[in-house]
């Protein structure tokens, strides 16, 4: 069992240039929900894709071609979706999929899968890109203003925030952030290192236990 660390220090990285294009999802019939999430009904064009609910996010902004993008969100009581028509499932007693919905010129176009999203937006030829690759096909998040109360539970002396750098076969994109969600704690954050190559393809690297919350060790999440 790893020992605690005291209060870790943080050590700063600066995000590569990241700006969200706007893409008027409403037009075919989706509705805000709040924050950065939208509502679609069933009958509306993007509802009848099989989106109940898209996200947007600052990280989805690096594709090229530029265009909007969103995360659409799937669910299937009936557990009746094959594996290579979504990019992520979660857990839980009911599997939510996530695909992509971009808005080119000639209206939505559903990405239901990880070789869609490679195939409409490879190469990856910039760290912007590498970000949304990395964020878009996998459950990492980017790790970065954190700023941790004292009672979590540390593990490593250094947390280092997420970057980006250019090695020969395209990106490392480090200290990305994994939470264990489901299930009963402790609830694990692990900070992640992942390859992303010019074709699109990622892969984890290294993963190092960062930090708990024993406030959520007792908790159990189905």
């Amino acid at each position: 069992m790893a020992s605690c660390a005291p209060y870790p220090r943080v050590l700063r990285h600066q995000l590569p240039p990241l700006a969200t294009v706007p893409g008027d999802f409403e037009r075919y019939g989706c509705h805000p929900a709040g924050g950065l999430e939208l509502e679609c009904p069933k009958d509306s064009p993007i509802g009848k894709l099989g989106c109940v609910r898209l996200w947007t996010s600052l990280v989805l902004s690096g594709v090229t071609p530029l265009e909007p993008l969103a995360g659409c969100e799937v669910v299937d009581p009936t557990h009746s979706i094959e594996p290579g028509d979504y990019v992520l499932a979660s857990g839980g007693l009911l599997p939510i999929y996530t695909r992509y919905l971009a808005l080119s010129e000639s209206g939505p176009v559903l990405l239901k899968s990880a070789s869609a999203f490679r195939e409409r937006y490879a190469p990856v030829d910039s760290p912007a890109e590498a970000i949304t690759f990395v964020t878009a096909l996998t459950d990492l998040s980017v790790f970065n203003s954190f700023d941790g109360p004292r009672r979590l539970r540390y593990f490593l002396p250094v947390l280092e925030e997420t970057e980006v750098v250019a090695t020969s076969s395209g990106y490392l994109v480090k200290n990305l952030l994994r939470k264990k969600l489901f299930g009963c704690g402790p609830h694990t954050n692990w900070l992640v290192d992942v390859a992303v190559s010019h074709d699109g393809s990622v892969q984890v690297v290294t993963e190092r236990k960062a930090f708990e919350d024993p406030q959520e060790d007792g908790i159990c999440v189905d």
